[in-house]
């Protein structure tokens, strides 16, 4: 029989009798990071007062779960739009999907997909194509409104 008693102190459920054998949860990590709001190489991460610049993430095993909440200001500047500096670098057979949105001046049409690809630290983000034949064209300051301020989330996770 296995005993799944509760400590009271840290609400942690204490598990005894229990053998997980070669499959040990080898890592376990919660945190924050400070994503990086880019177009092209220029960062356009919100310098506000009271802006919103915040990412959290769990590590379990080799997987990573995380979200992001950003304000963009993008000014003028043009370029692709990439956010960088995810806690930890994606494996080499990466690849990931990750969910996003928006608030007003983040023009979401047509629909964004959003991408980790292999042993990078950024997620992508691409314009999905109008018809089935045409290829993924890159998001560019074109979906982000100029001289505003601009809420974006993403989330997701992928391996590392």
């Amino acid at each position: 029989m296995v005993n799944f008693p509760i400590n009271l102190r840290t609400k942690t459920p204490t598990f005894t009798q229990i053998s997980l054998g070669d499959e040990a949860l080898a890592h376990y990590d919660e945190g924050t990071f400070t994503p990086l709001l880019l177009l092209d190489t220029t960062d356009i991460t919100s310098a506000a007062s009271g802006a919103v610049n915040r990412g959290t993430y769990t590590r379990i095993g080799n997987v990573v779960y995380f979200n992001i909440e950003s304000q963009v200001n993008r000014g003028t500047n043009t370029g692709t739009f990439r956010i960088r500096d995810l806690p930890f670098q994606s494996s080499a057979t990466n690849f990931s999907v990750v969910n996003v949105g928006g608030e007003v001046g983040f023009r979401q049409s047509p629909p964004i997909l959003a991408f980790i690809e292999s042993s990078t630290i950024y997620i992508d983000f691409y314009l999905a194509p109008a018809s089935t034949s045409a290829a993924l064209s890159v998001m560019t300051e074109a979906n982000i409104a100029a001289s505003s301020e601009v809420l974006i989330y993403a989330s997701g996770f992928y391996l590392v």
